[in-house]
């Protein structure tokens, strides 16, 4: 009975451990924001080195390409600090962001990290060939 009572207390005390040291981790909803800000530049960055690589040479295109990019990036950081929400949960956080009136969930974050969803990429993506 007294081994069965050390094991069941060892497990309480690793799994307090565990949750201790996700709520001292969770990360915070300026770390939410930046994997996001970081998501859409990366993808903003790739379409306007495509769009460059198809259209021609031409020098003032190129110029209001980057121009048009600059502007975007600039234009990103206030519109991703209205949009993106953090839930907390103390232990994990949930990556939300609110548009058109909805509210949808895009990713989590765990143990001082933020995971987006993969279906960002997809809509990214699709977002970008439909501008193209």
């Amino acid at each position: 009975m007294s081994q069965r009572i050390k094991t069941s207390s060892l497990y309480y005390a690793l799994l307090a451990i565990f949750l201790l040291g996700a709520a001292l981790t969770n990360p915070s909803p300026e770390k939410h924001r930046k994997a996001v800000k970081d998501r859409l530049e990366h993808y903003l960055t790739q379409y306007t080195e495509q769009s460059t690589q198809k259209t021609s040479q031409n020098t003032w295109e190129k110029l209001g390409k980057s121009l048009g990019a600059s502007l975007g990036f600039a234009l990103m950081e206030p519109l991703v600090h209205e949009v993106v929400q953090r839930e907390n949960f103390v232990v994990f956080s949930l990556t939300k962001v609110d548009w058109d009136g909805k509210s949808n969930t895009i990713g989590i974050g765990l143990f001082g990290k933020v995971f987006l969803s993969p279906k960002i990429d997809d809509t990214l993506q699709k977002m970008m060939e439909k501008a193209s």
